[in-house]
């Protein structure tokens, strides 16, 4: 992956945060290099919803060897109680969310 030079961290960082409702460009840019990865991470995981089953056992499936990583980007965290198991090892896993400012659990 070749590296972006010549850029002030500053300039990146006011792109990357005028995409921060672009998942998909978001994404696109984390993949640039390592260090617009973590700017752009701070903006995909700063809100997770997994209040329906499918995303939590998406989320759960894709992060759970990563949650370290992932978890301290997230702020606000929405769960709901659902019998796939996933919400149980969640929860298990709250101490890999260091940051969140807002935790919702709900049937």
């Amino acid at each position: 992956m070749a590296k972006v030079r010549g850029l002030p961290l500053e300039l990146v960082v006011i792109i990357i945060h005028s995409l921060s409702f672009d998942k998909q460009s978001l994404v696109f840019c984390a993949s640039t290099c390592k260090s617009w990865r973590t700017i752009c991470c701070a903006h995909l995981f700063r809100e997770v919803d997994l209040l329906d089953r499918g995303r939590q056992l998406r989320f759960y499936d894709a992060f759970k060897k990563r949650f370290d990583t992932v978890g301290r980007f997230v702020k606000v965290l929405r769960l709901s109680h659902s019998r796939s198991g996933r919400f149980e090892a969640l929860v298990a896993n709250l101490s890999s969310f260091p940051g969140i400012l807002e935790l919702t659990f709900s049937n």
